[in-house]
């Protein structure tokens, strides 16, 4: 990833010396990832970043103990940054204010979007790392939102990120405490949203070894303990 990054501010020759001794790499290789490709503006090296290499790392966090093969492990993360892209863009287009169609189209575009950077990513990945050829218009068909269970350093890098946000005054005290309470429940019992918000106060049992009755939100039927 911060090859990647560099790469796309097209450093000099006597900079990528100075990375290879760093990191080991074949200059001739890493020259030719990048010097066919036009120069970037700041913001737009700015929406790599904040497309693929954020979400990249945040993803791969669940893999670092695996054994599987490094391949079959970009294929899975690429899904899930495509997947998180079209969920992120269904969030910010509520129904009653977009008609559906504004909707498909906005989604279409913003998918389209990622998938042409995932494209100039593992492109770099080819040619410096030698990875496989990826379709990556596959991949996104095949990509649908599904629950995934997260390990443990995710969780703790997601609670990272809620103190920073109340550390840079981002969100109040209130909605910090909220979201922890929110995101600790989910993480522990795997309780989805729709159970959370529907919690009452008689819903929960006991002090050091309580339990939850799990009602889905707006339900009256009775709930699963």
């Amino acid at each position: 990833i911060i090859l990647w990054l560099i790469s796309l501010y097209r450093p000099s020759s006597e900079q990528i010396k100075k990375l290879s001794a760093t990191f080991d790499f074949d200059t001739t290789q890493y020259t030719k990832a990048f010097q066919d490709n036009q120069k970037l503006a700041d913001s737009s090296i700015y929406t790599y970043y904040t497309r693929i290499a954020e979400p990249f790392l945040t993803h791969a966090l669940q893999y670092i103990d695996a054994d599987d093969d490094i391949n079959d492990l970009l294929n899975k993360i690429y899904q899930q940054i495509i997947s998180n892209t079209r969920l992120a863009d269904e969030v910010d287009q509520p129904e009653f204010k977009k008609s559906v169609v504004f909707q498909k189209v906005c989604c279409k575009k913003s998918k389209d979007q990622t998938i042409h950077m995932l494209k100039r990513f593992h492109t770099f990945q080819q040619i410096v790392f030698q990875a496989e050829d990826f379709e990556l218009e596959f991949i996104a068909s095949q990509s649908r939102p599904r629950a995934r269970i997260i390990g443990h350093t995710a969780f703790q890098v997601i609670l990272k990120k809620l103190n920073q946000l109340l550390h840079e005054h981002s969100i109040s005290d209130h909605y910090y405490k909220l979201l922890k309470i929110i995101y600790i429940l989910a993480y522990r019992t795997g309780m989805r949203i729709n159970e959370i918000l529907g919690l009452r106060v008689k819903d929960i049992e006991g002090l050091n070894q309580f339990s939850i009755w799990v009602q889905p939100f707006g339900s009256k039927k009775q709930g699963n303990q």
